[in-house]
């Protein structure tokens, strides 16, 4: 945060050249300029904000330890109140011994926002439902709308309980939606500039049909969809997938499953592009391994996180796939971090096996 904004667009596109020539060997050293967030500060709609003892804020880099605050410049005013709304409500010891987080969420749409609160791995959700009423009052007292609540048990666990509706993310020519505690992309402006990056390569060529893996709320397969093509998404969250189908109202077919078993059984032939924006861990070795057996058009691979990134594209390029271009999108402005589109190219192979070519392989032992 010290640097000017233009001075970080330059430094994270030399962090995302350097880690992909030391870790993966990849010579992207033609990548244009970071695209710009729109805003430098107040971009960032999404938060998970902690809560020990009755305190409230967010964990110091590396550990434990709270640290309060009254503004976080990264986030829209609209949070920042909710956050200081939650500090002045008298949770009672009962409860605050339960919670270990709150998600706080916007619609950048309508200013609506939604909470997810994270309970611990032992705790019961009594007297949760009496919380949710309150803090839904206590926000209307300023003024903000809570269009839902959530919460489920441990750091892994379903939704237990939604109140409400989802957030609205965007709306125009197509639509997508977030229940409380799903995942979206947390810089509005940049998303749209990441999915239009993806809708342009589609377009570029007919792109066969699209398979969207880790798609999330429908983020790319929703718009891809909405320009006519054929979209299957696959992710392991059920109300990310839930909230996807509810939008994309049947245009997409959305499967609730874990990626990594699903690539390996496929419900199809995969010929035509596939969509890939995996977590900050990157692809599962055995995703890279199947991706690299498929023939497809295209790869269109999304990452956050560059050293994961330089693993995967390495894997990939052995396999035979070509580094067709390289977007840098600047999505956490005052951070070190980038978001990254690659688009792959991928050889002339075979026919990819479906499940059926499959068990014929398995019947004659090979």
């Amino acid at each position: 945060m010290h640097l000017p904004y233009d001075v970080q667009l330059v430094w994270k596109r030399a962090i995302v050249v350097e880690t992909a020539r030391r870790i993966g060997g990849l010579d992207i050293a033609g990548v244009e300029s970071v695209r710009p967030s729109a805003s430098e500060f107040g971009w960032r709609y999404r938060a998970r904000i902690h809560i020990r003892q009755g305190r409230l804020g967010f964990f110091r880099r590396r550990s434990h330890q709270l640290v309060s605050w009254e503004t976080c410049l990264v986030l829209p005013e609209t949070l920042n109140e909710t956050v200081r709304v939650l500090r002045d409500l008298a949770f009672g010891e009962t409860i605050t011994e339960k919670i270990h987080s709150i998600e706080v969420a916007q619609s950048p749409v309508d200013g609506a926002v939604s909470l997810f609160w994270r309970l611990g791995a032992q705790a019961g959700s009594d007297g949760m439902v009496e919380l949710l009423h309150r803090v839904s009052e206590a926000l209307a007292d300023q003024g903000i709308f809570c269009a839902g609540q959530g919460h489920a048990v441990g750091d892994e666990g379903e939704p237990a309980a939604i109140t409400g509706s989802p957030l609205k993310l965007c709306e125009g020519r197509w639509s997508t939606l977030a229940s409380p505690g799903t995942f979206f992309q947390v810089n509005p402006s940049v998303n749209r500039q990441l999915v239009e990056e993806v809708l342009s390569i589609l377009a570029e060529d007919d792109p066969g049909p699209v398979l969207d893996l880790y798609c999330g709320n429908g983020n790319f397969s929703i718009p891809a969809a909405g320009l006519g093509w054929q979209v299957v998404g696959v992710d392991s969250s059920r109300g990310a997938t839930r909230d996807a189908a509810a939008a994309a109202g049947g245009a997409v077919r959305f499967v609730t499953d874990d990626v990594t078993r699903y690539v390996r059984e496929p419900d199809g032939p995969v010929s035509g592009t596939v969509i890939a924006d995996p977590p900050r861990t990157g692809l599962p070795g055995a995703v890279r391994r199947v991706l690299g057996e498929w023939s497809v058009k295209n790869l269109i691979y999304i990452s956050c996180d560059a050293a994961s990134m330089a693993r995967d594209l390495m894997s990939l390029s052995d396999s035979g796939y070509r580094i067709s271009r390289v977007r840098i999108f600047d999505m956490f402005p005052n951070s070190d971090h980038a978001e990254t589109l690659v688009h792959l190219v991928g050889r002339n192979k075979s026919r990819v096996q479906g499940p059926a070519s499959r068990g014929r392989e398995r019947a004659r032992g090979r």
